[in-house]
């Protein structure tokens, strides 16, 4: 495995502090439920429309959108179901601005060129634009004046077909005209390590997830997660500025679960027993005094085949199958924890273990349920809790960040620390299901509702859970 190109960050505590002592460190931020209601079999992405007061939700079990009215954040109700089955049969993304929504809709064949609706809920659809294979994530720029997309152009099942990942930029006020970024059309001036096939840049093998933009909405960063890596675009351009690759992250101990103590919470320069990939799937950008910053949710997630160099397994745990064997550590998909990049994805702060180590704190002290624990048990020898999801914002003058811990059911909340240029985790949150009391699988869309857009001035957060088909509404706490 290669070196990382970036120099080991400020570790933000050594992971033998306990949680508890680590939120008396930092303003906290806690979560409160005040609601839960069941919207479909499957909800995954949701966006709050400040105009309308609703929240949006995709539902993945048909092709369609939740209208959730949230008049009394407390007793939330399903007003109305948009259906979609014209545009395609399974609804991926959705996003809002002013008013405007934004939904991404699969071909019938996923490998062929989707679209992205535009609809408002006054006058109802407005346009369909033709995109990329598979479009994955939208998102707006924050003047508004463009939506892109990530299309990830995932193979057919048989991998007889391979599409192009690629991002689209839609001019929302330039009658909708679209046009293409190709991330693999050439091999990048910059230096990148790719998972595989070091010396090529296939465009196949590239597969855009999520995209943040900077606050004057000049600059996108694209994961493109199988690769462990960000690509920066220039949206008034159109065209690729650099690649980076994210690096890796050295587990001290074993297994790297919750149940294996796998790290003291350091980043070890040397070579470790396992190292870890990050390949997050969400990102967000956010100013800070020290400039822009991205934080990225590192889930982890394997390309099989990979060019024959797909997922193995070394002691029970998946990993890399070129890293099986020989004199380099195995390496693991996903580092289980979330990370500080600035503008050049240079490496200002990470996590490490410290979100494993948190739970195993919890499950020590009895804080932890049975069935949390059971759940993360399950998952440790694969990508373990999975940081999938990411929600940011100001929260009485403190910079919050909410990740949703996909296979942990739970949230997490970190708060910004402006002087240590890092992170402070400040609470950990399960998600209880209306049905039997336990806590879900899979937190997979989250969204913040800031006060001064609602009428009943309160900071929300609103998750969707995949596997419950439920949506969540929690009171953001500052204290």
């Amino acid at each position: 495995m290669m070196p990382t190109r970036h120099a080991a960050p400020r570790a933000l505590a050594a992971l033998g502090v306990s949680f508890i002592a680590l939120l008396a460190r930092a303003q906290a931020i806690a979560l409160d439920p005040i609601a839960q209601i069941q919207v479909s079999s499957v909800t995954e992405i949701v966006c709050y429309d400040s105009v309308s007061q609703r929240a949006l939700v995709t539902l993945a079990s048909r092709p369609a959108l939740a209208v959730v009215q949230l008049d009394d954040p407390a007793a939330p109700t399903v007003e109305r179901i948009i259906d979609l089955a014209e545009y395609g049969p399974t609804v991926n993304s959705v996003a809002c601005h002013d008013g405007l929504i934004a939904v991404a809709v699969n071909a019938p064949d996923h490998t062929d060129p989707g679209q992205v609706v535009f609809l408002t809920l006054d006058a109802g659809i407005v346009r369909a634009v033709t995109v990329g294979s598979m479009p994955d994530m939208v998102v707006f720029t924050p003047d508004g004046s463009k939506l892109l997309v990530a299309n990830e152009g995932e193979p057919s099942e048989d991998w007889s077909t391979d599409p192009e990942g690629s991002v689209s930029i839609i001019d929302t006020q330039s009658d909708f005209q679209s046009r293409t970024v190709h991330l693999g059309s050439d091999h990048p001036a910059s230096e990148v390590t790719w998972l595989t096939a070091p010396g090529e840049l296939p465009g196949q093998a590239i597969e855009p997830e999520y995209i943040a933009v900077s606050g004057d909405s000049k600059l996108a960063f694209v994961v493109c997660q199988e690769n462990n890596a960000v690509a920066t675009i220039d949206i008034d351009a159109g065209e690729v500025q650099s690649f980076h690759w994210l690096g890796v992250v050295g587990w001290q101990n074993a297994k790297g679960g919750i149940d294996t103590d796998p790290s003291d919470g350091e980043i070890d320069p040397k070579p470790a027993k396992w190292v870890s990939l990050r390949q997050p799937d969400a990102i967000a950008a956010f100013e800070t005094p020290s400039g822009l910053r991205l934080v990225t949710a590192n889930e982890g997630d394997p390309r099989d085949p990979w060019y024959n160099d797909g997922a193995a397994k070394v002691q029970g745990v998946r990993v890399a199958q070129s890293s099986k064997a020989g004199d380099e550590p195995p390496v693991i998909f996903g580092s289980r924890g979330v990370s500080l990049f600035d503008r050049d994805l240079g490496l200002v702060w990470d996590a490490a273990g410290q979100l494993e180590a948190a739970l195993r704190d919890r499950r020590q002290s009895g804080a932890l349920s049975k069935a949390s624990a059971a759940l993360i048990d399950q998952r440790s020898d694969y990508r373990g809790i999975e940081p999938e999801s990411l929600a940011t914002g100001e929260i009485e003058g403190s910079r919050v960040i909410f990740v949703g811990l996909e296979r942990a059911g739970m949230i997490a909340a970190y708060v910004y620390d402006a002087k240590q240029d890092a992170l402070t985790l400040t609470g950990l949150t399960e998600i209880a299901h209306p049905g039997d009391g336990g806590p879900t699988a899979s937190p997979e869309g989250l969204a913040i509702v800031h006060a001064r857009t609602h009428t009943a001035g309160m900071n929300l957060l609103l998750t969707c859970d995949e596997v419950h088909g439920t949506l969540t509404v929690f009171k953001i706490l500052s204290r």
